[in-house]
Formats: C-alpha cells, sequence, structure tokens
C-alpha cells in the first residue's frame, strides 16, 4: 500500500459515472464525497484505496477512477492538497508480486478491458448514470470533442458510433455491428 498524491495519478476509463456503483459510497453522487472532501469533514486517506497500475510511465487508476475524480474535484475546489492509499502494481513486474502467483494474465486483461481512455490517462468526464448503472456517453460529437480537447485526431463517424462506456474501447479492434 502507497499513499499517492492523487494528481499524479491517471484515468484508465475515458468516463466516470456520476453515482458510486459499489462500496462505502453505492448510490452517492460523486459530488457529495468531492463537498465532503473539501469541507473536510473526510479525510482522503481514509476512503478505500485506488488500485493503480504502472505502465509505460504513467500510474492508472484500475479501480476507483471515481473516487480519483472526486478528489481532484476537490482540489479544484479549495482543498490544499490530496493524497490517497492506492494498491500499486507495475505492469512489468506482476509475476513478482506473491499475491498474484498465477493470475498475472486475469490482471492484465481486467488492466486492458478498462482502459478506455481517448485522452491518455487525462480528466474523464463525469456520466449521468442510467438505471442499470452506466449509460453510454458517446456520440459521434461528444467523442470528436473529447479527442480535439486531448489533441488527438478525430476517428471516422462509423468508429464513433460503436464507442460505448459499457463496451471498452480496445486499440485497433473493428467496430462492432
Amino acid at each position: 500500500m502507497e499513499v499517492v498524491d492523487v494528481s499524479k495519478l491517471k484515468f484508465a476509463h475515458d468516463s466516470v459515472g456520476e453515482k458510486f456503483a459499489h462500496g462505502p459510497h453505492s448510490g452517492i453522487p460523486l459530488a457529495t464525497l468531492t463537498a465532503e472532501l473539501v469541507s473536510k469533514k473526510t479525510d482522503p486517506t481514509t476512503i478505500t484505496p485506488l488500485v493503480a497500475v504502472g505502465w509505460q510511465g504513467g500510474l492508472y487508476t484500475l479501480c476507483g477512477n471515481r473516487r480519483s475524480r472526486a478528489c481532484l474535484d476537490a482540489l479544484d475546489q479549495g482543498l490544499e492538497f490530496c493524497c490517497v492509499r492506492c494498491i500499486v502494481f507495475q505492469m512489468e513486474r506482476l509475476e513478482e508480486v506473491d499475491c498474484l502467483r498465477g493470475q498475472v494474465v486475469p490482471v492484465v486483461c481486467k488492466f486492458l478491458s478498462a482502459l478506455s481512455t481517448l485522452s491518455s490517462g487525462g480528466l474523464a468526464p463525469i456520466r449521468e448514470n442510467g438505471p442499470q448503472g452506466s449509460r453510454p456517453v458517446s456520440s459521434p460529437s461528444w467523442a470528436r470533442r473529447t479527442l480535439k480537447q486531448a489533441g488527438r485526431p478525430a476517428l471516422a463517424p462509423k468508429r464513433l458510433a460503436s464507442f460505448s462506456t459499457s463496451k471498452p474501447a480496445v486499440i485497433g479492434a473493428k467496430p462492432g455491428p
């Protein structure tokens, strides 16, 4: 377990839901945790630890993207600093972690399936949660704006139509039906 400055973390997801889906904050709006952090009602080191993966020089949040976003929003709203507890794995050294013996392939698959960022880990926008959890946010115009803000070339409209938050984008994958 490490204590990490939240501003050093990258987002693995291309967006985060407006409400927490699991854990002690389940069903609570992300903005509620942000307000608790700003008012110092909640200490960032007491929230559920995030899981992060070191990969290609960055530290990507694998589990806890909503908590990470709430912390960054709190910094934007006046919180002086924000460090969180993280379980950190280095992608290149997963085989050396005792608790992962025999589990390296599933961990790598989880990371790659969660890696849907369109901005190289930049700030993930908040999406609305639907009745069954998260609803797809992607429309061609939303994706074009996001890519433009990230300084990345726009994708063809047919490719954009296949993006959704329920199906992570896989680099090099062909769009679905």
